[in-house]
């Protein structure tokens, strides 16, 4: 996501975030340029970029101004890091579980119903999925209103993770 320039006057849409997709050639050449950096044991240290390294990035990222590309950077998040451990070994579990479930692009919301009289199964309450975008409906029973959780968890194994949940 990149960030508009608020002194920018061409800009319709100041302040708000813009997606830009950079072809696979762009966006490895971007990345070359990142990793230009101080290595330690296969094992890149993070640091604040230094101003030639930012002259770098402009051509690819729209020649936006250097305190924008900065901010852009700095906003930019990797949720997975590179782990490498030698010797090679075979990984019989996935070492980012949470990035391999199916996402959403919607706000789901959520809440608790109780009832006084328990149903066959023998829950007395339901915790209810609504999809703000599809209007799909999903409700789950419970014992108590302390399995919300597992409900929950129990939603994003067979409908997929929400946008955000409310």
């Amino acid at each position: 996501m990149y960030y508009f320039d608020p002194s920018d006057e061409q800009s319709s849409s100041l302040g708000e975030e813009v997606e830009l997709s950079l072809d696979v050639e762009v966006a490895s050449a971007v990345a070359n340029i990142l990793d230009d950096g101080p290595k330690l044991q296969n094992q890149f240290l993070r640091t604040a970029p230094n101003p030639e390294t930012l002259r770098k990035l402009q051509p690819f990222l729209a020649y936006r101004p250097i305190k924008v590309i900065k901010r852009t950077l700095e906003c930019t998040t990797r949720m997975a890091t590179v782990q490498v451990q030698l010797p090679l070994r075979r990984h019989l579990k996935a070492r980012f579980s949470f990035m391999n479930v199916k996402r959403l692009g919607e706000v789901v919301s959520t809440d608790t119903y109780f009832s006084s009289v328990p149903d066959v199964s023998g829950s007395n309450c339901a915790q209810c999925f609504f999809g703000t975008k599809t209007l799909c409906i999903q409700v789950y029973g419970m014992k108590s209103k302390g399995e919300m959780s597992e409900r929950y968890q129990d939603f994003i194994k067979e409908q997929g993770a929400p946008f955000m949940l409310r």
